[in-house]
């Protein structure tokens, strides 16, 4: 059985050791040709949502991180009514395994999944120290990898809506998580950029939370005296010519202090 995800608290490591097939959104196949039926204040991750074909798939995990993401599964269970779909909720504290632990039990009584016991998810563990922090939320793929490019030389460490298993942390109860929705996320960011050279957070436009956050970042940034850009960007394949402008500039204040 294949089944897409779109947020990270969706413990994907575990359900694929119950013999799912786990394909991210931001993996997906998504066709060039594309006109929104969303509404236009609606982020540009959802609305390139509407791109995927899930009648390849046999089912679809939602979160209600932001309305966006609500509004993306409104749309979804309303043009694909036989599909099995699931709107797993992120409370506002870090208390969601019950949550998790009836999406599960959802998909082994509707997909006939034997009551085996699951099998924990190995996960790899991110640096304790790292050149620069990377907070946003939905980043592309090509996105990514551009960033890692342009800062070859540094050691990044993505804090985004899809970069850490966060469903699979907490039910293995393994590491701290958060996401821009929860009530301790400045705390959290705190911790991570105590350890950190420099922080650049990226904001997908109309992504609300980020956005709130912005100021909050900032004077974390300014508080512990650590190098901070700024962004809003659309949801891209690649960095624009602007924002390649802002990073290149970002990178030579990066070499100006350690010279």
């Amino acid at each position: 059985m294949r089944l897409i995800y779109f947020c990270s608290f969706v413990p994907y490591l575990a359900l694929g050791h119950l013999g799912l097939e786990m394909v991210s959104a931001y993996d997906a196949d998504i066709s060039n040709a594309y006109q929104s039926n969303l509404g236009g204040n609606l982020c540009s991750f959802v609305k390139s949502c509407e791109k995927i074909n899930f009648s390849e798939f046999d089912g679809v995990i939602f979160t209600n991180c932001c309305n966006s993401a609500q509004r993306l599964y409104d749309y979804v269970t309303y043009h694909y009514p036989r599909m099995f779909s699931f709107l797993l909720e992120i409370s506002r504290t870090e208390n969601v395994l019950i949550n998790h632990t009836d999406l599960i039990h959802s998909l082994k009584r509707d997909f006939f999944i034997s009551a085996k016991k699951d099998a924990d998810a190995f996960i790899e563990t991110a640096p304790v120290y790292y050149d620069i922090l990377i907070l946003g939320s939905s980043l592309h793929k090509g996105y990514v990898n551009n960033l890692k490019q342009l800062f070859d030389r540094y050691q990044l460490n993505f804090e985004t809506c899809h970069s850490t298993p966060r469903g699979d942390l907490i039910i293995n109860g393994t590491g701290e998580v958060s996401c821009p929705r929860m009530m301790h996320y400045l705390e959290y960011c705190e911790h991570k950029i105590l350890n950190a050279k420099a922080v650049i957070c990226i904001a997908t436009q109309k992504c609300d939370h980020i956005l709130f956050a912005f100021p909050q970042i900032k004077e974390l940034c300014r508080k512990y005296d650590k190098k901070c850009l700024l962004l809003e960007e659309e949801y891209v394949g690649k960095i624009s010519e602007n924002s390649k402008l802002r990073y290149e500039a970002f990178k030579e204040c990066l070499m100006l202090d350690k010279k």
